[in-house]
């Protein structure tokens, strides 16, 4: 095999190897979250620190209030919550607050 031959062939080998490298890439564009039914509560604490909920939105070592701040456990660590703020108990059980602007925009009610 000659020099040239030689190269022509390296040249075809990676243009295929290329080609299939390419055709595994995923093209860049838009998605959309997959719709899943999760379950939340409005996060609504008393003046005395209490909850007006009809039951609690998480088991006690899940919720903890310290210097007269809430909080909740989550995947991530400990994050606070504020008056207002939804629990959402994710499709693995896990829980976290989402700010009512954002759950607004991302949940509607299932019937």
């Amino acid at each position: 095999m000659n020099r040239l031959t030689a190269k022509f062939a390296v040249f075809v080998r990676y243009s295929l190897y290329a080609s299939l490298v390419s055709q595994r890439r995923i093209p860049m564009g838009k998605y959309r979250k997959k719709p899943v039914v999760i379950e939340a509560e409005q996060w609504l604490p008393t003046a005395g620190g209490g909850t007006d909920m009809p039951h609690p939105p998480a088991p006690d070592d899940v919720l903890k209030q310290e210097g007269g701040k809430w909080s909740i456990r989550t995947i991530e660590g400990w994050l606070e919550l504020t008056p207002n703020d939804w629990i959402i108990t994710g499709v693995q059980g896990e829980r976290y607050p989402v700010k009512p602007d954002i759950f607004e925009a991302t949940y509607e009610a299932v019937s």
